[in-house]
């Protein structure tokens, strides 16, 4: 499937969630989806270091982009970055990573998204710390989360909002 995203044409080939709404969203869409488990390590919270599941998500990541001829990988946050940066330089592919969060210099370090071609945040505050680190200007963007103001300004529009009301529960 294809959309519309700021004026530009985006080619959605396949979609690789460990999360199970958003495949779902994407399969509602007659998208290749792929869902697994995935793991990242070295973290604060992250399981033992598993060098079968670490490879095996490094084999499914070259595996996925060279069986769907992916020209760019987009990480959703920094943790894919651990097997997507080898996995996208073995194939010759650039890797955009897009954080929504502040990482820890830990979590900086271990998950390696400063190897991405391209760190893209949702404000300045999450790419600030990587400038910090030694990205240059060029290596970074920022392109911010939006809201729909006219539709949050009328709470009967808000998800929920008419079944809320149809049920007395205050917007």
């Amino acid at each position: 499937g294809s959309s519309d995203l700021m004026g530009l044409w985006v080619l959605i080939i396949a979609a690789w969630y460990n999360c199970v709404p958003l495949a779902n969203e994407t399969r509602a869409r007659s998208l290749t989806t792929i869902e697994s488990e995935l793991h990242s390590y070295f973290q604060w919270t992250s399981p033992p270091f598993s060098m079968k599941q670490f490879f095996g998500q490094f084999s499914q990541a070259r595996l996925i982009i060279t069986k769907h001829d992916i020209d760019v990988v987009h990480s959703n946050n920094a943790a894919p970055c651990q097997w997507l940066v080898p996995a996208c330089f073995l194939v010759g592919r650039p890797l955009v990573v897009l954080l929504h969060a502040i990482y820890l210099r830990r979590s900086r370090v271990v998950l390696g998204a400063h190897f991405a071609n391209k760190v893209i945040g949702v404000s300045r505050a999450t790419v600030q710390p990587y400038l910090n680190d030694g990205l240059t200007p060029a290596d970074v963007e920022i392109i911010p989360n939006t809201i729909d103001a006219e539709v949050l300004s009328r709470p009967e529009e808000r998800r929920g909002g008419k079944e809320r009301k149809s049920r007395g529960v205050p917007l």
